[in-house]
């Protein structure tokens, strides 16, 4: 396999690393991954930031079977040019994300996060915004995957907040999310599920713009206001 074919900043396989104080930016992968790339790896990132890399698959990050945990990370900007602009999770993936923004990625299917194949992501104080894809700009979902969204933000993501994918489209099995005390743009509206899938709709969610300090200038932390 080329050495660009996986992660074009990091790459971790079978292996739990701590990385924390990071930009990594601008890097390219072929296949998978192009800031971080994890197979069977339960790496700890904190207070990183991932901007400007490109790949196919996980623009940002791409973890396999991996479950990382990610505080205080900012994933902008990335790109894919099939599935996952910020972050691929894939093959039993169960990552934790906690105080992470995920904002102004771009890929075909899955702008911020694409869910594929048994993986269900934890996200707590979380902010998906401004990414885009032709479909699920800021969550695609398929092949039996489901999210669970705490305390979370999705807002201003195009076209969709939330999609799954059709069940005709794929030898697919169906996904479900669970969202409660979360901000999520056109309430469950913003979530497409074709009919297959299901929401779990919990307390305390609402449909209100977020007040974003100051979205023109990319800055995407709430005002005080909030």
């Amino acid at each position: 396999i080329p050495d660009d074919y996986y992660g074009g900043g990091i790459f971790c396989i079978w292996s739990n690393p701590t990385l924390s104080n990071l930009n990594i930016m601008g890097n390219t992968a072929f296949r998978n991954g192009g800031g971080i790339f994890c197979s069977a790896s339960s790496p700890k990132l904190e207070n990183i930031k991932i901007s400007g890399n490109s790949s196919s698959y996980g623009g940002g990050i791409c973890c396999q079977g991996s479950s990382p945990t990610l505080i205080e990370v900012k994933i902008i900007g990335n790109t894919a040019t099939t599935n996952a602009g910020g972050f691929d999770m894939a093959f039993g993936s169960n990552p934790v994300l906690r105080d992470v923004i995920i904002q102004e990625n771009s890929a075909t299917a899955g702008g911020g996060i694409f869910c594929y194949d048994d993986s269900n992501p934890t996200l707590e104080n979380t902010t998906i915004t401004n990414n885009s894809a032709s479909a699920g700009g800021g969550i695609y979902c398929c092949q039996n995957s489901s999210p669970s969204l705490v305390n979370c933000i999705l807002w201003n993501d195009s076209p969709q907040e939330v999609y799954f994918i059709e069940e005709a489209d794929w030898n697919n099995l169906p996904c479900e999310i669970m969202i409660s005390y979360s901000d999520i743009q056109d309430g469950e509206e913003g979530i497409v599920t074709n009919n297959y899938g299901t929401v779990y709709w919990g307390e305390g969610n609402i449909d209100d713009n977020p007040l974003f300090c100051d979205p023109d200038s990319s800055d995407y932390t709430v005002a005080e206001n909030s």
